[in-house]
């Protein structure tokens, strides 16, 4: 079977989650099922690292005024199933499309439904005309308003019509199932599947060695106020640093994007002395020394960087704030959920972790164990006969 991809950024085992579990979803279906997989994205790779596993990729800046390129690329690779990895705009264009030359159409939902919406925020409007100081770009600033109304009246629409055109919609939480549903107006729910992103890493960390972490607390994240927050990170990492008991102890903070210099001047000017930005890397060498890992996202689809790090024996803690969370950790058993925004609470569990090694360790355990149930040739075999009932389907 052919199998072809849209992501907005071309494909790198080392981008966000949303190209990272494409990755491995691309590999698993041709190493296991010996499928072709195919990639067609909108942008260049920001890390310069990308995927050489497709059997054919090409970038379309803009399919919907390309449409003539999409279909000829669609009709040289003999796609059977199309997979569009979020992109509700393009619904309409693409199964249009699809139809005409006689593929499937599978739509993947990568976030909590309806937080497309904050993409579109007065802070990345700035942001965005400060890296390029274009027209289009100054414009967007002045009409912020009108935007952000246009958004919010649009997705909810957008949200239906492709309920309506998709074969199936993926989600990643059935508790995503309701939100979707009422969100986008829709009549029932028949059409939904719901597939839990695997693990990106194929081994697991040697139990035997957890005596081996280092005292040491990660971060792993584009930098990205507006739904990464990393900033709440900072201020709960400075008052543990404020209670000079954890000397021997520092943060780690793996990634890179827009707002990178704003945490880089917080910690300067805050003087704290114990936080490291490692830019962008290969992340799982930095899960497999870190004991202890934050997230502190307004929202999330999945969290990938969870069961990355529970994998790896570095107990995950994480703020209540989006439903598919409680998919992922049982608090108290493989890590912690923190009472949405709760700094003060953050700062006190935090610090109980880091002064209890037999409590730590414990967590570790049992956070890799629990990771078994994402392991990939699980997670692949629900794609695989998704894709097979779909394309079967006539």
């Amino acid at each position: 079977m052919n199998i072809c991809f849209y992501t907005a950024f071309e494909i790198s085992p080392i981008q966000g989650g949303t190209e990272r579990i494409t990755y491995t979803i691309a590999k698993n279906l041709k190493d296991i099922y010996g499928w072709k997989c195919y990639s067609v994205f909108s942008a260049k790779s920001r890390t310069g690292k990308v995927s050489d596993i497709f059997d054919g990729s090409v970038l379309i800046a803009n399919p919907s005024r390309d449409k003539n390129q999409l279909k000829s690329i669609l009709l040289q690779w003999e796609i059977n199933v199309f997979i569009n990895q979020g992109a509700f705009y393009l619904s309409k264009m693409l199964a249009e499309i699809l139809q005409s030359v006689g593929s499937k159409y599978v739509f993947c939902h990568h976030f909590e439904p309806g937080w497309e919406v904050n993409f579109l925020s007065f802070l990345s409007s700035i942001t965005k005309w400060r890296e390029n100081k274009s027209l289009n770009n100054f414009v967007k600033i002045w009409l912020y308003p009108y935007y952000k109304f246009r958004n919010r009246r649009i997705l909810p629409k957008q949200y239906e019509q492709t309920y309506q055109v998709a074969d199936k919609v993926v989600l990643l939480s059935r508790r995503f199932i309701p939100q979707f549903v009422k969100y986008g107006s829709i009549k029932d729910n028949q059409n939904f599947i719901v597939i839990h992103n695997s693990l990106s890493f194929e081994s697991f960390y040697n139990v035997t060695k957890l005596n081996e972490k280092e005292k040491m607390v990660l971060i792993v994240s584009r930098m990205d106020e507006t739904q990464k927050r990393i900033s709440y990170a900072l201020k709960i990492w400075r008052e543990v640093e404020k209670s000079g008991d954890f000397p021997d102890w520092s943060l780690h903070i793996v990634g890179t994007g827009n707002d990178l210099d704003k945490y880089i001047h917080y910690v300067n000017y805050k003087h704290l002395k114990h936080v490291f930005f490692e830019g962008s890397h290969p992340s799982e060498s930095f899960y497999k020394r870190a004991s202890l890992f934050m997230m502190t996202s307004q929202s999330e689809g999945w969290g990938l960087t969870l069961t990355e790090a529970q994998q790896n024996g570095c107990v995950p803690l994480a703020f209540d704030t989006y439903a598919s969370l409680h998919e992922i950790i049982t608090d108290g058993y493989n890590g912690y959920i923190i009472p949405k925004d709760d700094l003060k609470g953050y700062v006190e569990r935090l610090k109980e972790i880091m002064r209890d090694d037999s409590l730590r360790k414990q967590l570790a355990l049992t956070a890799i164990n629990s990771s078994h149930r994402f392991e990939q040739n699980r997670i692949i075999k629900q794609w695989y006969n998704l894709l097979q009932n779909v394309f079967d389907k006539r």
